[in-house]
């Protein structure tokens, strides 16, 4: 009501009116943004996140990057509310935040997190991350940067890691010769390639079914068979080297180079496993090579090649005897012939 009964206003925002009394301004660290407050405590404290500096506030303003404002400041840089590490403050916080995984900070007044970097992973779940240089990444992993945790990236089939701080999926070692890796975030390897096969590097499972290039991603179905044509996916690489024993070789179990046919033998199917399964040459035929898939040629006139011949002129044509080309039984000279010398054909 009007002093005078006739003069007076209401009691302006950031103010409030004793009975009888001028406004008064609400003191710093309030505000009011209401009309006709009556008493002092009509004016609240500043909200969470803004400071109220001066008198007679009508509204707060965002507390300063760098630091975090409770209810009721009067500076936006509150010394004893500075951001502390393992968090943030962006402009406007009212309390610090967290750094998330993948993130650190170890400074004191800052508004940002520092991304974690490769080779190391920072696993902010249960507290801030303040540190990384005790988060190395561990065996059979590799890390980016901005890993949140220690096995978010594995490395992939056909390669094993008995190192940490790898950085990069590259960086895992192919699986070694004569072996293959099929798990995700192998440390090590001991399993043999089957028997049948060869595992020169990098080899995924133990009986791989198709030579894929090296740089092409291997798409693994359930007959283990592959997709030479597929391209890698981000993030994923393949150094395998491995495939079924060829076509003149054989290959035991824990090969890693294919083994050919020994001369005299010659392999016209894939995937031999043992020097027993390569075939003997053919009769009146030589095998005069190793690693053959079949016959060198025709044994030579004048002479003959039983079964597992490795020269053309394996056997001389006996007395009393001819040999044509391709022979393997020599044949009696006619009647009325004779032949008193060998090799003749």
């Amino acid at each position: 009501t009007p002093l005078d009964g006739s003069t007076g206003n209401k009691c302006p925002p950031g103010k409030y009116c004793l009975s009888g009394e001028q406004p008064t301004d609400c003191p710093p660290g309030t505000f009011s943004n209401e009309d006709t407050n009556t008493k002092s405590s009509d004016c609240k404290p500043c909200s969470l996140g803004e400071f109220c500096a001066g008198y007679g506030n009508t509204k707060g303003e965002k507390c300063f990057a760098n630091y975090y404002c409770p209810e009721g400041m009067i500076r936006g840089d509150p010394p004893e509310y500075n951001c502390t590490v393992g968090h943030f403050c962006k402009q406007g916080s009212d309390v610090p935040a967290k750094c998330p995984s993948g993130y650190y900070q170890d400074e004191v007044l800052q508004s940002e997190c520092k991304e974690c970097p490769a080779g190391y992973f920072c696993d902010g779940s249960v507290s801030p991350v303040v540190s990384y240089s005790s988060s190395v990444c561990p065996q059979g992993m590799y890390c980016p940067n901005g890993t949140q945790y220690n096995n978010q990236y594995k490395c992939p089939r056909g390669t094993y890691n008995d190192k940490t701080g790898l950085k990069a999926a590259e960086e895992c070692t192919p699986c070694a010769k004569g072996h293959y890796c099929d798990q995700d975030g192998l440390i090590n390897y001991s399993k043999k390639c089957s028997a049948g096969y060869f595992c020169r590097s990098g080899a995924r499972v133990s009986t791989p079914e198709v030579i894929t290039p090296i740089g092409v991603d291997a798409y693994q179905n359930a007959t283990n068979c592959t997709c030479p044509e597929c391209q890698c996916s981000p993030g994923t690489f393949n150094k395998s080297s491995a495939g079924p024993c060829p076509a003149g070789s054989y290959c035991p179990e824990g090969t890693d180079e294919p083994k050919p046919c020994e001369r005299g033998t010659y392999g016209n199917t894939t995937k031999l496993e043992a020097a027993s399964e390569c075939s003997n040459c053919t009769k009146g035929h030589y095998c005069g090579d190793v690693g053959l898939t079949g016959p060198s040629d025709e044994c030579w006139a004048g002479y003959y090649c039983e079964t597992g011949a490795k020269s053309p002129t394996e056997l001389e044509c006996p007395l009393g005897q001819f040999c044509v080309n391709g022979t393997y039984n020599p044949e009696d000279c006619p009647i009325s012939t004779f032949r008193n010398v060998t090799k003749v054909s």
